[in-house]
């Protein structure tokens, strides 16, 4: 690994800060003998409801899934996670090191990972339905693909235009956009407006 990408790969892991609840100062109330880890990310929903994405630990019988749903009031209404992810070629498309969520317009939740190879952004119902994958973990794209991401970050919705515009990423220099309903490409664009493909490194995003 050479010293610039040792340092790219330290201010992600800095960027990324671990925060631990506190259950005797948070208003949020969690189902009895339950708890959650350190939290990742955070987002409301349309209806007031909180949306937490937590690390969650598989040999802790006590923690919740990833993503933990309470109400406006703080009541735990639920929680979800890697189990409701698609299954592509014997690789469960949820990411390896989740980061980000976002819930839009629809009270649809969006999954967003971090590590080298979560290419995927993973659309839910609040249930944890899957209801649209858009790229492939461990299956990178460059900044032409119309189809494949590279570690994206993020997402804005425009729930009437049922089009959704991804940050990608950690890997490419482009906001991409894709219908929110069938996946299938929009548009995309690079810093200034430009095409991202082959944008020098001191103007690309």
């Amino acid at each position: 690994m050479s010293s610039a990408t040792a340092r790219a790969a330290q201010d992600i892991a800095a960027a990324r800060p671990h925060f631990v609840l506190d259950p005797a100062a948070s208003p949020m109330r969690m189902p009895q003998g339950r708890r959650v880890g350190s939290a990742l990310d955070a987002a409301y929903g349309p209806d007031g409801h909180f949306w937490l994405l937590q690390e969650a630990r598989a040999d802790d019988p006590a923690m919740l899934p990833h993503v933990v749903e309470f109400d406006a009031s703080g009541e735990y209404v639920g929680a979800w996670g890697s189990e409701s992810a698609p299954v592509v070629g014997g690789v469960n498309q949820w990411p390896e090191g989740v980061e980000g969520i976002e819930v839009d317009a629809e009270s649809n939740v969006w999954i967003f990972g971090y590590k080298a190879n979560d290419h995927a952004v993973l659309k839910f119902s609040r249930q944890g339905e899957l209801l649209l994958r858009i790229g492939e973990h461990g299956v990178p794209g460059d900044d032409a693909s119309r189809t494949h991401l590279n570690r994206p970050t993020t997402a804005y919705h425009d729930v009437a235009a049922r089009e959704v515009f991804i940050s990608d990423g950690y890997g490419n220099h482009r906001v991409v956009a894709f219908n929110s309903d069938t996946g299938e490409f929009t548009r995309m664009w690079g810093a200034y407006g430009r095409d991202p493909v082959g944008q020098p490194a001191d103007e690309a995003f």
